[in-house]
């Protein structure tokens, strides 16, 4: 069952991307950003759609649950190109993730790695500590990216208010300046990621 809804979510990600038109130059934002280095990605967990699709050939790290929406997320993006690597429950510290040791060894060989910051299960919009200690514990950046997609399904029953373009749509993807634990923490990555989505 994990398998048969992670290939169809694959399938509505590859199908939907290709029609989509994305702004120019989106690529060269990207590799500006990270200045020659790798880097944390930071999105909100309800537009990670688009940037599925578009980051998975980079074969970039994605953080998933041990749950089993977590393992669909996995088993799709592992077909998308991705490495996965667990991230905590609410009762797990980041620091204790068996996985972060092979995380931080990604990171040394040249990965990037991508974030829902307020995930895997909210509140919305709530940036977890997380991200932080990635990167001060791996020297990376980290930089945030929005999404916006004016034409979209939006499912209002998740937490996430997750988005889905709808075919045929232009879909905007904003990329910041790379930012810091100690430049203002949560509140100026909540704040960097309000404005690139507006």
């Amino acid at each position: 069952m994990i398998r048969f809804s992670a290939f169809l979510f694959y399938l509505s990600i590859q199908l939907i991307g290709k029609t989509l038109r994305f702004n120019p130059g989106w690529k060269e934002e990207f590799e500006r950003a990270k200045e020659g280095k790798n880097a944390i990605f930071a999105v909100w967990h309800q537009a990670s759609f688009a940037l599925l699709y578009l980051y998975g050939s980079s074969h970039a790290v994605l953080l998933v649950t041990a749950e089993k929406r977590g393992k669909i997320l996995g088993e799709c993006a592992k077909r998308l190109g991705f490495q996965t690597v667990p991230i905590p429950t609410p009762k797990e510290n980041f620091e204790s993730v068996a996985g972060l040791a092979s995380l931080l060894e990604l990171i040394k060989e040249g990965k990037d790695v991508v974030i829902a910051v307020d995930g895997p299960g909210g509140p919305l919009f709530e940036i977890k500590p997380g991200v932080f200690y990635l990167s001060e514990k791996a020297k990376i950046p980290i930089i945030p990216v929005a999404v916006k997609a004016p034409f979209k399904i939006t499912l209002f029953w998740r937490w996430d208010k997750y988005f889905i373009p709808l075919p045929f749509s232009r879909v905007g993807v904003r990329i910041g300046k790379a930012i810091w634990p100690h430049q203002g923490g949560a509140g100026n990555l909540a704040r960097k990621l309000t404005q690139l989505s507006r």
